[in-house]
């Protein structure tokens, strides 16, 4: 048997560690600099990787919506600023959790903006989140936290931005987007920090740049990974940087939870990922019936090929009754696989699963049997 095995969600966890490290450099760096000086250094580095890789012919960065790239840009620098802020003004762990809270977001502006329906799935975990960012941030009548504020402003513009890269993706590359981000990220940045721009001495020079190639390696590991896992995995996957953050934060600087501020970032993390993985769950159907077609061009796979989805019982169902009778056959996950889905879709003619191509033949939906 030959499994098609995804490295995505190893790039996501690896992704999400070292957003959680830079976090973590970003907070030892800003006694040294405003916040607003690591940012800029952080974009700068982003935009010098990208034009090198587009000068070597890997990439491409060129856009044909420029005007929903300039805002991607605009929001996205944004959310990474307030980020940056409040992991200056508070505890990295607010900071991530609050930062993570853009699934929320970007399900409510979708449905203004994209036309997209709530799905009443995802209604309750929207309230329950909203009682754990209460608990998280311990709000009152008479003060709030500016770190917090900064987190909450964060996870709203995150939230703007992936709405915009959801009507973005179909015609524009991730490193296009990527470099937009870092083009007005770094305009914004270099607005704010030059009024009181300084030197650092080496330690502040060390922690600066250590942020920056950690965020820029963080995020070309983020942007490589979604080229084998599909935007709700992704996007649930990603939120792994928030348990980081809170070690590094406990270990390597000291920030301490109250109970309830522990049990609101918990509840925060379950509900915005229940929503970023079933808000935008992929429309892939699962059937029991069989339809039998042709592969007009001829066979020409040797073995079997199923392709199957996490979650589905006749996906199971084939593959348990393939290796009973131990038939070889290769196994491609479009979950986890989403490059695959095209490919799939123009050999069922459909988007529904299971299929399964067995030289000329391809079924679609199971009912078992041989």
């Amino acid at each position: 048997m030959r499994v098609a095995f995804s490295k995505g969600p190893a790039l996501f966890v690896t992704s999400s560690f070292l957003l959680a490290l830079m976090a973590v450099f970003v907070k030892l760096a800003s006694p040294y600099v405003p916040v607003s000086e690591i940012a800029l250094v952080r974009f700068g580095v982003g935009i010098l990787v990208a034009l090198f890789l587009a000068g070597t012919g890997k990439i491409s960065l060129s856009s044909g919506r420029r005007g929903l790239m300039v805002a991607r840009g605009v929001f996205g620098g944004l959310a990474i600023l307030f980020f940056f802020a409040a992991v200056n003004a508070g505890p990295v762990t607010n900071a991530t959790v609050l930062n993570n809270t853009y699934p929320i977001f970007a399900t409510i502006i979708a449905a203004f903006y994209l036309k997209e329906k709530i799905k009443p799935i995802i209604v309750v975990p929207m309230l329950v989140s909203v009682a754990g960012i209460i608990l998280l941030t311990s709000p009152s009548f008479t003060s709030i936290r500016i770190g917090d504020v900064y987190g909450f402003a964060s996870g709203l513009s995150a939230g703007v931005s992936v709405v915009i890269i959801r009507a973005l993706r179909r015609t524009e590359s991730a490193w296009s987007v990527f470099f937009y981000l870092s083009i007005f990220g770094a305009a914004f940045s270099l607005v704010l920090a030059l009024p009181q721009l300084m030197v650092p001495g080496l330690t502040g020079l060390i922690y600066i740049s250590l942020a920056a190639f950690l965020g820029t390696a963080g995020q070309m590991v983020n942007t490589y990974a979604y080229k084998y896992c599909t935007t709700s995995v992704g996007s649930t996957l990603s939120m792994s940087n928030s348990v980081f953050a809170s070690f590094f934060g406990l270990i390597l600087l000291g920030d301490r939870l109250s109970l309830l501020e522990t049990l609101g970032a918990v509840v925060v993390l379950l509900s915005s990922g229940y929503i970023a993985y079933y808000g935008s769950a992929e429309s892939i159907t699962e059937g029991g019936c069989c339809l039998i077609t042709k592969i007009r061009k001829g066979g020409e796979q040797m073995a079997v090929t199923i392709y199957t989805k996490v979650g589905c019982p006749y996906c199971a169902a084939a593959v348990s009754s393939f290796k009973e009778r131990h038939i070889e056959y290769s196994e491609i996950n479009v979950t986890l696989n989403p490059e695959k889905i095209d490919e799939m879709v123009k050999l069922a003619g459909a988007r529904k699963v299971p299929v399964i191509v067995d030289k000329d033949e391809v079924t679609v939906g199971w009912k078992g049997g041989g």
